[in-house]
């Protein structure tokens, strides 16, 4: 047999002869330093089941009985709408895999061998004070435009055709909300969801960029909740669950830590504070970041804000 266990996994099986026995090791234990807000329910919930849905080196991603999803991470990437962050990391992809059962209950969170105590963790709130000022704009245009063109687009043949189309459809989508225009808008999210690499495809970071610009400018305040009607429609048909999540957060204003960071250095117009911010939201995942820079600078720098 060519059956290998992970780390944790108890086992056993007949090799060339010989009966090998592995035990099962003890538990893994850990504790949160921070949780969502949009977790605390875990700190009191009756036991609920959970499997692992998707497993990389930082994260692992769960999703519960009642199909609600969390994300196990390391410290970096840290903070986020969905997220349990490890006071120390877990070497994920050793100890976990897909479909591996576990359960939540009361502060604790069981899988695989990892044995998670929740009680002592910081809750910390994904919604992003964006603040308001038109002075802000045109710095922040100039800032993330610079740091955009220090980004190293993928050479994968596929990945440049992808962001050719993401690219070139982002003004009429920006054009299509701007003006609650459902066919455009609709048109636009359709050309552009699940399209591209990565974990989350880099239409829907895209996309995830344009929420964001969309929260953060009071000129647009009244498309959020029709946008976020849209996308969820269409996001149903195009896109996988873990992208999903991200988008329905985003829909809500919910963030991961670097964009708090971005708009704290809008807010103080500080262009060494946007520009770092706009550095750690560009290094996030292979190209999530700088397509959600693309989607956030096309709304920031559109006609609709000047």
């Amino acid at each position: 047999t060519t059956k290998y266990p992970r780390v944790g996994e108890g086992t056993a099986f007949a090799y060339r002869g010989y009966f090998v026995v592995f035990s099962v090791e003890p538990p893994m234990r850990v504790s949160a330093r921070s949780l969502s807000v949009h977790l605390a329910w875990l700190l009191t919930t009756p036991p609920l089941p959970c499997r692992v849905l998707s497993v990389h080196a930082r994260a692992c991603n769960l999703l519960t009985a009642d199909n609600r999803l969390i994300a196990l991470v390391h410290p970096d990437p840290g903070d986020g709408p969905f997220h349990i962050v490890l006071s120390t990391p877990a070497p994920f992809d050793a100890l976990l895999a897909p479909g591996d059962e576990g359960h939540v209950a009361a502060g604790r969170l069981r899988v695989g061998p990892l044995d998670i105590a929740l009680t002592d963790a910081t809750l910390w709130s994904p919604q992003v004070p964006w603040g308001t000022g038109d002075s802000r704009r045109a710095l922040t245009v100039a800032v993330l435009s610079e740091v955009l063109a220090s980004a190293r687009p993928s050479r994968d043949p596929t990945a440049l055709a992808a962001r050719a189309i993401i690219l070139a459809a982002r003004a009429a989508l920006v054009a299509g909300i701007a003006a609650q225009d459902e066919g455009a808008t609709r048109a636009g999210l359709a050309r552009v969801l699940g399209l591209g690499p990565g974990l989350t495809p880099a239409g829907d970071d895209l996309v995830l960029g344009v929420l964001a610009g969309v929260w953060a400018w009071d000129e647009w305040s009244q498309v959020r909740a029709w946008l976020a009607r849209l996308v969820e429609v269409v996001a149903r048909s195009r896109t996988h669950r873990l992208s999903r999540e991200w988008l329905g957060w985003a829909a809500r204003n919910a963030f991961a830590r670097p964009w708090h960071h971005l708009a704290a250095g809008m807010a103080r117009a500080d262009a060494t504070a946007i520009r770092q911010a706009g550095l750690e939201i560009l290094h996030t995942g292979a190209s999530s970041g700088e397509y959600a820079l693309w989607g956030f600078l096309a709304v920031t720098a559109h006609p609709k804000n000047i």
